[in-house]
Protein backbone atom coordinates (compact mmCIF):
# COMPACT_ATOMS: atom_id res chain seq x y z
CA UNK A 1 0.00 0.00 0.00
CA UNK A 2 1.26 3.65 -0.48
CA UNK A 3 1.69 5.42 2.64
CA UNK A 4 0.13 9.32 2.77
CA UNK A 5 3.84 10.71 2.68
CA UNK A 6 3.83 8.90 -0.75
CA UNK A 7 0.26 9.73 -1.80
CA UNK A 8 -0.12 13.54 -1.22
CA UNK A 9 2.89 13.96 -3.40
CA UNK A 10 1.40 11.64 -6.28
CA UNK A 11 -1.92 13.52 -6.27
CA UNK A 12 -0.43 16.59 -6.34
CA UNK A 13 2.06 15.94 -9.40
CA UNK A 14 -1.41 13.97 -11.35
CA UNK A 15 -3.08 17.14 -10.95
CA UNK A 16 -0.82 19.30 -12.56
CA UNK A 17 0.06 16.74 -15.28
CA UNK A 18 -2.93 16.51 -16.11
CA UNK A 19 -3.69 20.21 -16.52
CA UNK A 20 -0.46 20.58 -18.16
CA UNK A 21 -1.51 17.62 -20.79
CA UNK A 22 -5.18 19.23 -21.16
CA UNK A 23 -4.74 22.65 -22.12
CA UNK A 24 -2.08 21.40 -24.54
CA UNK A 25 -2.00 17.68 -25.17
CA UNK A 26 1.61 16.46 -26.36
CA UNK A 27 3.61 13.91 -25.76
CA UNK A 28 5.50 15.83 -22.66
CA UNK A 29 2.50 16.75 -21.48
CA UNK A 30 1.02 13.29 -21.48
CA UNK A 31 3.72 11.69 -19.29
CA UNK A 32 3.16 14.28 -17.04
CA UNK A 33 0.19 13.64 -16.60
CA UNK A 34 1.32 9.93 -15.76
CA UNK A 35 4.17 10.74 -13.21
CA UNK A 36 1.81 11.16 -10.34
CA UNK A 37 0.55 7.39 -11.37
CA UNK A 38 4.49 6.50 -11.21
CA UNK A 39 5.29 7.96 -7.60
CA UNK A 40 1.74 6.01 -6.37
CA UNK A 41 3.16 2.59 -7.71
CA UNK A 42 6.88 3.00 -7.19
CA UNK A 43 5.66 3.46 -3.49
CA UNK A 44 4.28 0.01 -3.46
CA UNK A 45 6.65 -1.68 -5.26
CA UNK A 46 9.08 -0.38 -2.84
CA UNK A 47 7.06 -1.53 -0.26
CA UNK A 48 7.11 -5.17 -1.83
CA UNK A 49 10.58 -5.04 -2.60
CA UNK A 50 11.37 -3.95 1.69
CA UNK A 51 8.92 -7.25 2.38
CA UNK A 52 10.96 -9.63 0.18
CA UNK A 53 14.20 -8.28 1.64
CA UNK A 54 12.99 -8.88 5.48
CA UNK A 55 11.29 -12.14 4.35
CA UNK A 56 12.32 -13.81 7.55
CA UNK A 57 12.04 -10.71 9.78
CA UNK A 58 8.83 -10.40 9.06
CA UNK A 59 7.82 -13.94 9.37
CA UNK A 60 9.20 -13.79 13.07
CA UNK A 61 7.41 -10.60 13.45
CA UNK A 62 4.07 -11.97 12.71
CA UNK A 63 4.98 -15.31 14.76
CA UNK A 64 5.97 -17.81 12.08
CA UNK A 65 2.64 -17.05 10.70
CA UNK A 66 2.96 -14.70 7.35
CA UNK A 67 6.51 -14.58 5.24
CA UNK A 68 7.87 -11.06 3.92
CA UNK A 69 7.51 -12.99 0.38
CA UNK A 70 3.89 -13.49 1.11
CA UNK A 71 3.26 -10.08 1.70
CA UNK A 72 5.52 -8.92 -1.05
CA UNK A 73 2.62 -10.71 -3.49
CA UNK A 74 -0.27 -8.43 -1.92
CA UNK A 75 1.59 -5.46 -1.98
CA UNK A 76 2.80 -5.42 -5.53
CA UNK A 77 -1.06 -6.59 -6.25
CA UNK A 78 -2.00 -3.12 -4.53
CA UNK A 79 0.11 -1.33 -7.13
CA UNK A 80 -2.42 -2.52 -9.45
CA UNK A 81 -5.21 -1.15 -7.80
CA UNK A 82 -5.31 2.55 -9.29
CA UNK A 83 -5.27 1.06 -12.44
CA UNK A 84 -8.14 -1.17 -12.58
CA UNK A 85 -10.39 1.39 -9.77
CA UNK A 86 -10.01 3.59 -13.14
CA UNK A 87 -10.70 0.78 -15.95
CA UNK A 88 -13.49 -0.13 -14.37
CA UNK A 89 -15.03 3.62 -14.12
CA UNK A 90 -14.64 3.59 -18.53
CA UNK A 91 -16.09 0.45 -19.30
CA UNK A 92 -15.19 0.95 -23.06
CA UNK A 93 -11.25 1.09 -21.67
CA UNK A 94 -12.00 -1.89 -19.63
CA UNK A 95 -13.53 -4.01 -22.54
CA UNK A 96 -10.76 -2.94 -24.74
CA UNK A 97 -8.11 -4.41 -22.50
CA UNK A 98 -9.87 -7.35 -21.36
CA UNK A 99 -10.12 -8.55 -25.12
CA UNK A 100 -6.90 -7.85 -25.68
CA UNK A 101 -5.94 -9.91 -22.65
CA UNK A 102 -7.91 -12.49 -23.99
CA UNK A 103 -6.10 -12.81 -27.22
Amino acid sequence: MVSTTEFRPALVLTAAGSAWHHCAPDPFGLALDRLGMAVSFAGAIALAKLLEMGDEIVFHATGDTVSGHSLKHVAAAFAVWPVWSALRQNPRALGRTLASVAQ
